[in-house]
């Protein structure tokens, strides 16, 4: 078996609930008895809370059973009633998303007691799922102190570990890597189930934070409905209900909230005082009610989150002068409709316009090298949930996910950098309009200058949406084989398109200066690189689904057998060079510089325009996915779980841009321009190396879906009605991992050997001690020909 990478991990882990899958919704299972032991058929058992339309009835099978296996979150009262039993009531019951709590009831005869009231005890160790999953409820939502941001909650989720920690608002508005166990790619990231993931690992999506009820992170042993091996993390809306209700909050930060560690003296040296909060508040208000109590409800949210910091060693003019602020705002609604006791329909939007008007400024740079973004977000869905028959349960999501997401350099568009889109210093002189410097970099000092979002490109829009389609089911099977059967399965379809356009930087080139020790930035020009980066691409990623999982009750032991099949196909179309690319005439075209350099024509293209293309496709991927939990004790306050899968990735875009043959692509010439007049190509010198041609890489034939396989053991115990223990091994392994390698440059001609001397140990201020020679391999400068580079797995 051939493997790349793995991983292990080991935990242990204090929280006050658990939970489980995918769906908006949680699962109140369990048995009536007498007590003898002995199952009673008939029990009217009805459910009743603020968080349903109406009410739910259960009456019991020959086995003493009762199920609701899709409530909306809330708390609950179960009232069991059964002729010549005293009415049993368990109030105060806490529905989680997706957590299957059992809740076994036994009856006394009414000529005892003619009513019992149980009041606040709620399951918290799920004896059904296998997964290991956390998360918080709305109390602990509104209590728990953090960044009010996704990320932050993410980072305080057991077995959840974030690169970076928000520090009094440091860290917002702006997403945080995060992993789980050793691994950090591949997350499903949702809202009420709908898919806002970006790429294979992040979101794409500034959330609302006070809009969610609860907030859930699956980070190992997935059932069959998780398609890719990474975090599961789905947020849950509010919902409004038969009263009015609404919530207010807002926080406040100013620079006086703030100590410092720097002193006076540090500063007078220009050291500057490190990151700053400017300012910070984050306004957050909802409103919900009936529109028809029973039947129709609304929720509205709307927030207004800004935060602005210093940058440390921005701008080079003034470091620590121009702050970077961040504008993150949300407006959501939510629709609830209850057609009739088993059926119900729910609606959201949730949108965010976002303003960034210093993105990208950062140490080393100009006052001018940051750009402006103005970006809008969205994520809704239409929900469907049903009732078909007492053992028949389907839901339906359809939804819709995307983002316009451009970056501005000042000057492309009209606005004066001092008002309030463009919170800049006044002692800084103002960012030209109407006109865009060109990039610049200094070799002697490492500043950058200039105007674009990139060294080959000047301004940028990336435009996504995804459209998914994903109806489950639920259908119970009751004594068959001697067992309690729960079949459940689900599809999914996912199509997404992302358009990207990419526009020449000033002049088509990217300017370097080597100027004299005391010299002025940009005083000596040196090199010139130029690029053929302006072009327009479509992606397009498609994603189909299928599960089943048989979860099989026998006695104190539930299996989980499950298996999934997935299909990946990642492709583009329209790839056409941009009409104000300066300099694709030479790499495309066989148009000759100035300097005489050419390249081939590019033979892929017609006057521009390439063919469009499927490169990826993965059409057999299948998972099994199998897992038991054990209750120890029979009492559902113990239990023992173990879980094997096998996950495969998200490709994304990954190997279709990598493929296409619309690459960015860059030469470097020297530049004849001694009185450091502005760039044109007649100061095109040689060229300084060798050109990087404009193609796309090959797939390898057969080439294999990255597959992880996850394994776990873990034990949970409930301690008290809030606080449950949980601790296991997670143990992980990574096969097929794709890796791009040069097909011109086969092993067998490294063989020029060098010697070089590298650090071996260093002192605790961080100097080098001692050195060790190392021999290292290269290939003749005469057998180096062009890359052919090939995306394979082992």
């Amino acid at each position: 078996m051939q493997f790349s990478k793995l991983f292990t991990a080991a935990f242990l882990l204090l929280s006050t609930a658990a939970f489980a899958q995918q769906i908006n919704s949680g699962a109140v299972t369990g048995t009536v008895t007498d007590s003898s032991g002995a199952a009673i058929p008939g029990v009217k058992v009805t459910a009743t809370s603020p968080a349903l339309q109406g009410q739910e009835v259960f009456v019991t099978n020959d086995q003493g059973t009762y199920r609701f296996p899709s409530l909306p979150l809330g708390l609950y009262k179960f009232t069991y009633e059964a002729q010549g039993f005293a009415t049993q009531i368990r109030d105060q019951v806490n529905v989680t998303l997706n957590f299957a709590a059992t809740i076994n009831i036994q009856l006394t005869p009414a000529t005892q007691q003619q009513t019992v009231v149980v009041t606040g005890e709620t399951p918290l160790v799920d004896t059904q799922n296998t997964n290991v999953q956390g998360g918080f409820n709305l109390q602990q939502l509104n209590e728990v102190p953090n960044g009010r941001d996704m990320w932050s909650i993410i980072g305080l989720t057991p077995g959840m570990r974030n690169a970076t920690l928000d520090v009094g608002g440091s860290a917002v508005g702006n997403q945080v890597a995060y992993q789980s166990y050793g691994y950090g790619g591949q997350n499903r990231v949702m809202i009420d189930g709908i898919n806002t993931s970006e790429g294979t690992s992040g979101a794409g999506f500034y959330f609302d934070y006070g809009s969610f009820t609860e907030f859930t992170v699956g980070t190992a042993g997935n059932d069959a409905s998780m398609p890719v091996p990474g975090n599961q993390i789905n947020a849950v809306i509010k919902t409004g209900g038969n009263e009015f209700h609404g919530d207010a909050y807002f926080d406040y930060e100013n620079p006086n909230f703030q100590g410092t560690n720097v002193s006076r003296a540090q500063q007078l040296q220009g050291v500057g005082q490190g990151l700053r909060i400017a300012t910070y508040y984050d306004p957050n208000g909802d409103f919900g009610g009936p529109i028809i109590k029973n039947r129709i409800w609304f929720f509205t949210s709307i927030r207004d989150q800004t935060v602005g910091a210093s940058v440390v060693g921005f701008p080079i003019q003034a470091p620590g002068t121009v702050n970077s602020y961040a504008y993150d705002r949300n407006a959501t609604y939510k629709l609830s409709g209850n057609i009739n006791n088993n059926h119900r329909l729910s609606q959201y939007i949730q949108w965010n316009p976002i303003l960034k008007p210093q993105r990208a400024s950062g140490a080393g740079l100009y006052n001018d090298s940051m750009y402006y973004q103005k970006a809008e977000a969205w994520v809704g869905n239409l929900q469907y949930n049903g009732v078909i028959t007492p053992k028949f349960f389907v839901n339906v999501l359809l939804g819709t996910w995307g983002y316009n997401f451009p970056q501005v350099p000042y000057g492309a568009f009209a606005g004066d950098p001092g008002t309030s889109t463009c919170p800049c210093a006044k002692t800084l002189p103002s960012i030209a309009i109407g006109q865009l410097a060109p990039r610049m970099t200094e070799l002697r000092s490492n500043n950058t200058g200039g105007s674009g979002s990139s060294n080959t490109t000047s301004e940028t829009r990336l435009d996504p949406r995804r459209y998914q389609i994903e109806p489950t089911g639920s259908y119970f099977l009751d004594n068959f084989l001697h067992a309690n059967h729960q079949l459940k399965f689900g599809y999914v379809y996912e199509r997404e398109v992302e358009n990207d356009q990419y526009y020449s930087p000033v002049g088509g080139a990217y300017e370097i200066f080597n100027s004299a020790v005391g010299a002025p930035d940009f005083t000596t020009p040196y090199q010139v690189q130029i690029t053929n980066n302006a072009r327009i691409v479509n992606w397009l990623i498609m994603h189909q689904g299928l599960y089943i999982t048989d979860q099989v009750k026998i006695k104190r032991v539930t299996l989980n057998l499950g298996v999934r099949w997935d299909y990946y196909s990642s492709g583009y179309e329209n790839l056409k060079v941009r009409p104000d690319c300066e300099f694709c005439g030479y790499f495309y075209f066989g148009q000759a510089l100035p300097n005489g350099a050419t390249l081939p024509v590019n033979s892929l293209q017609t006057n521009g325009a390439f063919p469009d293309a499927t490169p990826s496709t993965f059409p057999n991927n299948w998972a099994p996915r199998i897992g038991v939990a054990y209750d120890l004790t029979g009492k559902g306050r113990t239990v023992l779980k173990a879980n094997w899968g096998q996950y495969y990735s998200y490709p994304s875009t990954n190997i279709a841009s990598a493929v296409a043959p619309l690459q960015a692509a860059t030469a470097t010439f020297t530049w004849n321009n001694p009185n450091n007049l502005a760039f044109n190509p007649n100061q095109l010198g040689p060229i300084v190396g060798s050109p990087s041609v404009a193609q796309g890489s090959s797939v390898q034939p057969g080439l294999k879906d990255e597959r992880f396989d996850d394994m776990g053991i873990i034990v949970q115990h409930q301690l008290s009605n809030t606080v449950s223990i949980e601790g296991g091994f997670i143990y992980r392994l990574l096969h097929f991992s794709p890796e791009t390698i040069n097909l011109s440059l086969p092993a067998n001609l490294f063989t020029t050997q060098t010697v070089v001397s590298v650090p071996d140990t260093w002192d605790a201020q961080g100097n080098v001690l001692t050195k060790r020679n190392v021999t290292m391999y290269d290939v003749p400068k005469n057998l180096i020909t062009a890359s052919k580079n090939q995306i394979s797995s082992p």
